[in-house]
C-alpha cells in the first residue's frame, strides 16, 4: 500500500494537474468558518470532548472543510477526522477555560497528512467500490462486521461482549493508528442477531443483551444515531465469533 507522500510523488511525476500538493490538510482543502457549502464541519467551541468533532449540520460557528483535491473522498476524510477527534488531537490543542474551549482554523489547516489513516482517503475504483458496498456487505446468510482494536478496548464489555460495526471505516476510528491490520473482520449469521435498531447503542443496553441471550441470540443490533452505521454487540464475542 502506497503512503500518502509516495502517492503524491508518483502523481507529481505523471504531471497530474488535478492534484494539489502539500503535507498539511490546508494544502488540499478550504478551511474556515461560515462555509455553508463545505463537505462537512468541525465543532469549533464547546467542552473539550466536543471540539473538533465532525458533524453534517451547518453552523456559521463551525469550521467548514471543503475539499479542493478531487482525489480525496469526503467520506474517508470525515472518518479520518473522527479518528483524530477520538484520539484527542483537537482537545489537546484547544484553548479556553473551564467547559468552554475552542479550536482555531489553523489547528485544522496545519494537520500533517501523515497523522491520518491517509491511505484510504483517495478515490479509486477499489476503494470506492468497497465503500459503496460496505455498509451491509452481506451474503445471503451472513453479515460481515468489523471491530477496530486499540490498547484500551481489548477487554470485553458486559457479558464478555464487544461492539462491532456494519461499516469498516466506522470501525477504523477505534483503532490505535488507523492501519488496516488493526481492523478485525468477522461474519455472523443474520439469524443469530436480535434486531433492536430502535435502541441507541449509547443507552443502557444490558437488559437487551440479557433478553437476547435468553432467546438464544448471539448478538444484538443497535443504532448509532442518525446517518451513522448500525453497531452489532456480540455476546461472549471470543467464543461466538470463530
Amino acid at each position: 500500500m502506497k503512503s500518502f507522500i509516495e502517492f503524491l510523488k508518483e502523481a507529481r511525476s505523471k504531471n497530474d494537474t488535478h492534484l494539489t500538493f502539500g503535507g498539511k490538510l490546508g494544502d488540499h482543502c478550504d478551511i474556515g468558518m461560515n462555509m455553508p457549502d463545505a463537505d462537512f464541519w468541525l465543532i469549533r467551541k464547546g467542552d473539550s470532548k466536543k471540539v473538533g468533532k465532525p458533524v453534517d449540520e451547518f453552523s456559521p460557528e463551525h469550521i467548514g472543510i471543503k475539499i479542493r483535491n478531487h482525489n480525496i473522498h469526503p467520506t474517508y476524510l470525515k472518518y479520518s477526522m473522527k479518528h483524530l477527534h477520538n484520539k484527542g488531537y483537537f482537545s489537546s490543542r484547544a484553548t479556553g477555560v473551564l467547559k468552554l474551549v475552542n479550536i482555531r482554523n489553523s489547528h485544522v489547516e496545519d494537520i500533517p497528512t501523515d497523522k491520518m489513516p491517509y491511505h484510504h482517503m483517495f478515490q479509486n475504483k477499489k476503494i470506492k467500490t468497497n465503500f459503496d458496498n460496505n455498509h451491509e456487505n452481506i451474503d445471503k446468510n451472513h453479515l460481515h462486521i468489523y471491530r477496530g482494536e486499540n490498547t484500551g478496548n481489548k477487554e470485553g464489555g458486559p457479558m464478555n461482549g464487544a461492539f462491532y460495526s456494519t461499516d469498516r471505516e466506522w470501525a477504523r476510528q477505534f483503532t490505535q493508528t488507523g492501519q488496516e491490520h488493526e481492523i478485525i473482520t468477522k461474519k455472523i449469521k443474520h439469524s443469530d442477531i436480535l434486531d433492536k435498531r430502535h435502541v441507541y447503542a449509547g443507552d443502557d443496553i444490558e437488559p437487551h443483551l440479557r433478553e437476547a441471550e435468553k432467546l438464544g441470540f448471539k448478538a444484538v443490533r443497535f443504532n448509532e444515531g442518525k446517518g451513522e452505521p448500525d453497531s452489532i454487540y456480540v455476546i461472549n464475542h471470543r467464543k461466538n465469533l470463530k
